[in-house]
């Protein structure tokens, strides 16, 4: 009995071992051809948590944040195992891409617009959050066949606290709603401004998605995979529709997108900067707060930091205003515009971009400007008068912009 039982151990020990080592090869290999993350930012993110200093940063914090980062990384391989069977399984790569973009700054309507437009699905393709943060089709096809639609849509991206409630006033968000792109290279890439709200280092304000940063090939690989990303969706709504996107953090990317789309169609809200910027530095405050607990106030010079890279996005905004290459394919509307008359900047835009107007979607706008009008009568957005250095030629086009409320195309695409 003893030589059995000890056989029996040896037996198991040896299995055990050759299981471990399957598994460490496994995911190994996956992880090194897995499409995703950028693993020079993942390395850098490691990086700051182990040896950037910062008072308010506190040890049970940077904890979470390399928990955080540790389950990234033992997703990696499932995540590229179901990338690759959705290569395997689903002949999606023919679907093609004819996008609109709603690029704009932050707090500038722009969720508004896009949740609006995405309801005319007949036209448009928006994708959800479920679908940004799972981008497989297999995973999608199970959600849809164990009708789990509801559920998903219970389930509030913003944690049951008082700062996430307060986040979720200025931004609704669960994870059956349309969201932008930037979801997707948040939490897949995890290279995106928004990362910044679970690791506020101020120096990631700056680079952590400064394409610049990146060589070509690592530039052309992060758009291709989010352009099958895109194709996947397609191939579960169906052909025959515009790809709505929405990325208010995207600037830097502008240009790598109208190269990429030269057919691709731009809408770009405008508001005075003393307004949209006081908006994001107190969602971003909220975000920090609801998925750390800190207290950006608490970080030297983290607003200034962020100030600073939303300064230099709106002088990529005026660089490429009058791009040779944007100019007849852009829209330029007013925040106050959309706020007032939704229903009207939404058929101008139908008619510049040459959309036909279902007369169901119509109806849609029209219940949807009764509800703005009434919304307008009890409630006015606060006009800040706070002044934020290096904006002034941005506000002077804003100006000009209010002025005329829309600015559309010279041609038609």
């Amino acid at each position: 009995l003893l030589s059995a039982a000890m056989w029996l151990m040896c037996t198991l020990e040896g299995w055990i071992l050759e299981c471990c080592c399957v598994i460490v090869v496994f995911y190994i290999t996956m992880g090194y051809c897995s499409p995703f993350p950028h693993w020079k930012t993942f390395f850098s993110l490691c990086s700051h948590v182990l040896f950037t200093s910062e008072e308010a940063i506190t040890p049970r914090i940077r904890v979470q944040q390399a928990m955080f980062l540790l389950k990234y990384l033992l997703l990696i391989p499932v995540f590229s195992c179901l990338w690759y069977l959705d290569e395997i399984l689903f002949s999606y790569q023919n679907q093609k891409v004819n996008p609109v973009f709603i690029l704009g700054s932050p707090r500038n309507g722009t969720t508004f617009l896009h949740r609006t437009l995405a309801k005319d699905e007949s036209t448009f393709t928006a994708i959800k959050h479920i679908e940004w943060r799972y981008p497989f089709i297999s995973v999608q096809k199970l959600i849809q066949y164990f009708d789990l639609n509801d559920y998903i849509a219970s389930i509030d991206y913003w944690p049951d606290t008082k700062d996430g409630k307060a986040a979720a006033l200025m931004h609704p968000n669960t994870l059956l709603d349309h969201e932008e792109d930037g979801i997707f290279f948040e939490e897949i890439f995890l290279r995106h401004l928004f990362l910044v709200t679970r690791f506020p280092y101020k120096e990631l304000l700056l680079t952590i998605d400064n394409m610049k940063d990146l060589t070509k090939v690592e530039q052309q690989h992060m758009l291709n995979i989010h352009h099958k990303v895109i194709q996947k969706i397609l191939f579960l709504r169906g052909p025959d529709t515009l790809y709505l996107s929405k990325e208010v953090a995207g600037h830097r990317k502008l240009e790598l997108l109208m190269e990429k789309y030269p057919q691709g169609q731009f809408i770009f809200p405008f508001r005075r900067s003393s307004e949209w910027i006081t908006s994001i530095l107190k969602l971003d405050r909220l975000s920090v707060a609801a998925k750390t607990t800190i207290d950006v106030d608490d970080i030297p010079k983290y607003e200034s930091c962020y100030v600073e890279r939303l300064r230099q996005d709106a002088d990529n905004v005026l660089k490429n205003f009058h791009n040779n290459q944007l100019v007849s394919r852009r829209i330029n509307l007013s925040f106050e515009h959309l706020n007032q008359q939704p229903r009207d900047v939404v058929k101008q835009v139908y008619k510049a971009f040459n959309i036909n107007l279902s007369k169901e979607f119509e109806n849609e706008l029209d219940s949807l400007q009764a509800l703005q009008d009434e919304r307008n009568l009890t409630f006015q957005p606060s006009r800040n008068t706070k002044k934020y250095h290096g904006f002034d030629s941005f506000d002077a086009l804003v100006e000009t912009i209010y002025e005329d409320k829309m600015h559309l195309p010279k041609t038609v695409p």
